[in-house]
């Protein structure tokens, strides 16, 4: 019987199909080893470039204006997300290898092929980044580093701390995969290091309207909100190869000595309030006794109040205005009452329940002010107010040493 020519056709294929097949798998690794090559390339420059300066403009080739260089930003932000796109997918497959696998079959030869391109995908993406982090240093160099304090206004760095985040995330979900280590996370090291480097020269650059508002505070409450504007990359100031600018190390200094000073006034108001109470308790008493030999019997001593631990309240209160400083209702909650009052002359209002409504409103709309440190004035303990509808003060009223009434006056 004569052999199809069709079969004979398709055998004689069967070389060709696997010279074929060889020969796209060699051309593979070989842009898989490039890829590898110029990642490895881009990390070792990238570890040697030296931070930008806020102000002195970076000129590179290809982001010659505001335009070239976001278009470069966006490209390299997108090429990245279509990467990793690709890494789920060769994971997928190679996954499905993995469970499809029987006794005998010969799948090594497999993974390692998709071992190899995610290895060769994640290098790409590295390139990428590179690209990327250097499009936003060039637009980092551009940025007016004039911040001056009170601040107004978004941070200068604010977008570039979003990308930062944006970066921190997409290399998380990379973190496990083969290449991750050498391609990704030194480059979000790197880059988080710009940030804090920039951030730190802005500070520098307004120093000067920072120590105006350090000497022109006399409460520990208003030089506190001086700093934090300027920590919206790091609120730390510092890491093991970044300093803490000197002005930040003086302004939190200022605020130590103000909150040392404030303390001891305080003990002093006390040990006064204390004395006076004492004097007044044994005045009464010997007027009661006067009273009581004025009628021939026997002398009848006046019973004393007991006396009011004021340092309890006054560290009560203080508790209480640093929960609201921080804008912790549930804190604050803590040191009042359950028929707590509240008045202020936007009104009035009693219990726990309706006095947490009413701070959280007053904190999500910004109405909210600020208050002092909480001092002993005679008998009663009161704190500063500043508020958008101008100063005044909060008189605290007390059950034991718990808060039952606040009333701004």
């Amino acid at each position: 019987m004569a052999r199809p020519r069709n079969a004979f056709g398709a055998m004689r294929l069967w070389p060709c199909a696997l010279l074929l097949a060889c020969g796209a798998a060699t051309a593979q690794d070989v842009a898989d080893k490039n890829a590898i090559d110029r990642a490895a390339a881009s990390i070792q420059w990238l570890n040697n470039f030296s931070c930008p300066s806020v102000g002195l403009a970076l000129s590179v080739k290809g982001m010659q204006n505001e335009a070239e260089t976001a278009a470069q930003i966006d490209s390299s932000w997108t090429f990245v997300q279509g990467r990793v796109d690709a890494l789920r997918t060769s994971l997928t497959q190679r996954e499905s290898v993995l469970r499809q696998a029987k006794a005998g079959d010969n799948y090594d030869a497999q993974l390692a092929r998709f071992d190899a391109q995610i290895l060769g995908t994640m290098a790409r993406v590295g390139t990428s980044l590179v690209n990327w982090s250097l499009a936003n240093w060039v637009e980092i160099s551009r940025l007016d580093a004039a911040y001056p304090y009170p601040t107004q206004g978004p941070h200068p760095l604010a977008r570039h701390v979003q990308r930062n985040a944006a970066l921190g995330k997409m290399a998380n979900t990379l973190a496990r995969l083969p290449g991750s280590a050498e391609y990704v996370q030194p480059i979000v090291a790197k880059f988080h290091h710009c940030l804090l480097v920039a951030q730190n020269q802005i500070v520098e650059r307004n120093a000067d309207s920072m120590r105006i508002a350090m000497n022109a505070a006399t409460r520990s409450s208003d030089a506190s909100q001086i700093v934090p504007p300027y920590g919206s990359v790091d609120p730390g100031f510092a890491s093991d190869a970044v300093p803490m600018p000197e002005v930040v190390k003086t302004v939190l200094a200022h605020v130590d000595t103000l909150k040392e000073r404030e303390r001891v006034a305080a003990e002093e108001a006390a040990r006064r309030l204390a004395e006076q109470q004492r004097t007044e308790r044994e005045r009464a008493a010997q007027q009661g006794q006067r009273s009581g030999t004025s009628g021939g019997g026997k002398p009848q001593v006046a019973a004393a109040d007991p006396p009011v631990d004021m340092q309890a309240r006054l560290r009560a209160a203080t508790a209480l205005v640093q929960a609201l400083s921080s804008r912790s209702v549930s804190d604050a909650l803590r040191h009042m009452t359950d028929d707590v009052l509240m008045s202020s002359p936007m009104g009035t209002v009693q219990g726990k329940q309706q006095v947490s409504s009413s701070l959280q409103q007053a904190f999500s709309s910004g109405r909210s002010g600020s208050l002092g440190a909480p001092y002993i004035s005679g008998s009663q303990i009161m704190s500063s107010v500043q508020s958008p509808r101008g100063t005044g003060t909060m008189v605290f009223g007390f059950r034991d040493t718990q808060v039952n009434s606040l009333r701004v006056r």
